[in-house]
């Protein structure tokens, strides 16, 4: 089996086996605590995720709506974006 074979087989594995979902959910209930907007790397050390977990999960959240990212010009910091739950 080939590296990205591997990769898509582990992928469907990781989603059919409902920890996506629950990562979702972590990311989602952590930055319910927040009081501000994070970064990928806060969310990262917020919930002890890897962060290409993190990664991967915000995207999809904002793909689905549920998490908005404020653009740097926005925000003025350092960092390109940082997700943020829609109210």
């Amino acid at each position: 089996m080939s590296v990205a074979q591997t990769s898509v087989s582990t992928y469907h594995d990781h989603v059919q086996g409902g920890k996506e979902l629950t990562q979702c959910d972590q990311i989602v209930q952590w930055l319910s605590t927040q009081n501000k907007a994070c970064t990928r790397r806060e969310i990262h050390e917020g919930t002890g995720l890897e962060y290409g977990a993190v990664c991967g999960r915000v995207n999809k959240l904002v793909k689905d709506g549920l998490l908005t990212e404020l653009q740097l010009s926005l925000i003025h910091i350092s960092e390109p974006t940082r997700p943020r739950l829609i109210s």
